[in-house]
């Protein structure tokens, strides 16, 4: 008989450099990512010149709404800031005389009482379909209906498909 050969201590010397080696790369990944320098990404510095954009923009919108200049010289055409605008708005309004308006407005013709509280007419169309006037449509109402219309027991009889 063939006896195997084993240790005494069993599998416990590869269970060690199981370990080894998973210490060995955690350390190695750890190095990795100290070394990279922090905020220096490509989405980190495009965010910076995206916040950094916003800014000159807001800049120069706040520029515009608060001091005066040129838009047009050839047309005498100005910029006013704000503030000063409302006041000018202001002062002009004050100073504009109260008078009736120039608007004119037709008032409706007057209606009698009697018609205001009759019903509406019903809409007329121009003219009916050709062959409305030939069509008839019966209800089917069963032999114990009592709403007081007469009572028809026949089912409609079916429409027939040959042409006239």
């Amino acid at each position: 008989m063939d006896e195997k050969h084993s240790s005494p201590l069993g599998g416990f010397p590869s269970l060690l450099w199981a370990l080894f080696f998973l210490v060995a790369v955690a350390i190695g990944v750890v190095s990795m990512v100290r070394r990279q320098p922090a905020g220096v990404t490509v989405e980190g510095q495009r965010a910076a010149n995206r916040v950094q954009k916003r800014e000159e923009l807001e800049k120069a919108d706040v520029e515009k709404l608060t001091t005066p200049a040129w838009v047009d010289k050839s047309k005498q055409t100005v910029r006013v800031p704000l503030d000063r605008a409302k006041k000018i708005v202001a002062a002009e309004l004050v100073a504009k005389k109260v008078g009736p308006s120039s608007v004119k407005v037709e008032l409706p013709p007057p209606t009698s009482p009697a018609s205001a509280s009759s019903e509406p007419s019903p809409l007329r169309l121009p003219s009916a379909p050709y062959g409305a006037d030939l069509l008839q449509f019966e209800v089917f109402r069963p032999a114990g209906a009592t709403d007081g219309r007469p009572q028809n027991t026949q089912p409609p009889a079916q429409p027939s498909t040959t042409a006239q």
